[in-house]
């Protein structure tokens, strides 16, 4: 995938390596692909998850409804 991104005119971003500072770089990067191993999805999801419930009213659900 990597070549063929560089192939094709991408740049590509490396993250620091911290997880925990994985937010910031994409806030910094704003990436329109993102390519990551299946964990690091999980964690995102479940973090999303997790804000979501903490949401009341018609936010919940519009926020359920995006997410479905």
């Amino acid at each position: 995938m990597l070549f063929t991104l560089l192939g094709n005119g991408a740049s590509v971003y490396f993250y620091c390596g911290d997880v925990q500072k994985l937010k910031d770089d994409l806030g910094r990067v704003r990436p329109t692909i993102f390519l990551s191993v299946p964990r690091l999805f999980n964690r995102l999801y479940d973090t999303i998850k997790d804000k979501m419930e903490k949401l009341k009213g018609p936010l919940r659900i519009l926020a359920n409804t995006a997410l479905n």
